[in-house]
């Protein structure tokens, strides 16, 4: 939800601490990734974003766990960031540009983080590529299955009306909301009337969401983040996850998180990803 100067000026400084921006051509447009080398052993880890967000704000992010990786992948979706907007404003042409940009950066396997949106394409990662996948963290994962009429509400919470609708948006992707998430209101009800955002949510239909048995077959170690003080997920989102996940999956309710904790604690959940990646990797 960034602005193209500010997206361009976080490019910009990632560059500069040695950060390389790289474009992967896929069947559905080009795919803009940040690929940056890393300082530590621990294997790759690409870092998967949510709806009209980016590469971008994962900056603070990447940069800590650079020091503890050997890489560190963070594409941006088809139609958001620096890539390609797609012909056709689909979920499916999302996940396949995003799989074939997998296929084609990832080398050995790798960790996945995602957030939102960006945690449902990471799981349909882990269940298409369990082989390249070494272990999965999903925040506040999209995806959970719900009824048309379930799913309908929760996509109008990416509707707003009045500039109050967006700024109480912007406040739910926060632990704790910044001081001016209200001035940024204006810009983010700009980011979602854009046309390319506004069909993919009219696209995302129940078909899109997982089932019971898709969830219970991740057979990669998984970890679910959910930020107690996420207020734009459904509690039933949640609940579908802890019935569904498999034994082996660890499910953590931090209480400072948000939707989006990369934005106001990303020290916070660097360590906390630092932890299972190193759990996982020692075996």
């Amino acid at each position: 939800m960034l602005n193209v100067w500010f997206e361009r000026s976080l490019r910009w400084y990632l560059r500069r601490r040695g950060v390389v921006c790289r474009v992967v051509p896929t069947s559905k447009g080009r795919v803009h990734l940040l690929d940056s080398p890393g300082r530590g052993a621990l294997p790759p880890i690409m870092l998967l974003h949510g709806i009209s967000s980016s590469s971008a704000p994962y900056a603070n992010l990447l940069l800590r766990l650079r020091q503890h990786h050997r890489r560190v992948l963070a594409p941006d979706s088809l139609g958001h960031g620096a890539s390609d907007e797609p012909a056709d404003a689909d979920p499916d042409t999302l996940l396949a540009g995003m799989l074939e940009t997998f296929d084609q950066v990832v080398d050995e396997p790798v960790f996945l983080y995602g957030n939102s949106l960006g945690g449902a394409a990471a799981i349909r990662l882990a269940l298409l590529r369990p082989e390249k996948v070494r272990g999965l963290i999903a925040c506040s994962p999209g995806g959970a299955q719900l009824s048309s009429d379930e799913l309908g509400a929760f996509l109008g919470r990416f509707s707003f009306n009045q500039r109050q609708d967006a700024a109480r948006f912007v406040r739910s992707l926060y632990g704790r909301p910044p001081a001016y998430a209200p001035l940024i209101a204006g810009e983010v009800r700009r980011v979602f009337r854009r046309p390319f955002l506004q069909e993919l949510l009219r696209r995302i239909k129940p078909e899109h969401l997982f089932g019971p048995a898709e969830i219970a077959a991740l057979t990669v170690p998984t970890l679910l983040i959910w930020g107690q003080k996420d207020t734009l997920m459904m509690p039933e989102m949640l609940r579908f996850f802890r019935q569904y996940l498999p034994a082996h999956a660890e499910v953590e309710e931090p209480e400072e998180f948000g939707h989006c904790p990369h934005l106001d604690r990303p020290s916070h959940l660097a360590a906390r990803i630092l932890s299972f990646t190193r759990k996982v990797t020692d075996g």
